[in-house]
């Protein structure tokens, strides 16, 4: 599933919560904050360009959350997904101003 999700899909959950569990079980919740169109791929010395093979152009998810994690993979779920969850890549990127931290997924 999570090879199909486009920017779109994520865009429409903006402001959403996301619960994480961590691999010791826990759980904590991630508010998704932000999502941003990356430039597409580039073949060194050529210009950037989507190639055919590429299903979505490639996009950022950005998250925030209480609690400071290490980048990992983590289950996270979000009722649009439905019950299974979604197994992505996060990294933190910083503190946020008005407390917490902001996360990172990347997908290409």
């Amino acid at each position: 599933m999570l090879e199909k999700l486009t920017r779109e899909d994520f865009e429409a959950l903006i402001g959403q919560k996301f619960t994480l569990t961590a691999s010791e079980g826990q759980t904590h919740d991630f508010s998704l904050v932000d999502v941003v169109e990356l430039p597409a791929p580039r073949a060194r010395g050529r210009r950037a360009s989507v190639p055919e093979t590429i299903r979505r152009a490639p996009f950022s998810v950005f998250f925030q959350a209480a609690t400071l994690l290490p980048q990992s993979t983590y289950e996270m779920r979000n009722e649009a997904f439905g019950a299974e969850p979604l197994t992505i890549f996060i990294v933190p990127v910083g503190e946020m101003k008005e407390g917490g931290y902001e996360y990172e997924a990347i997908f290409t």
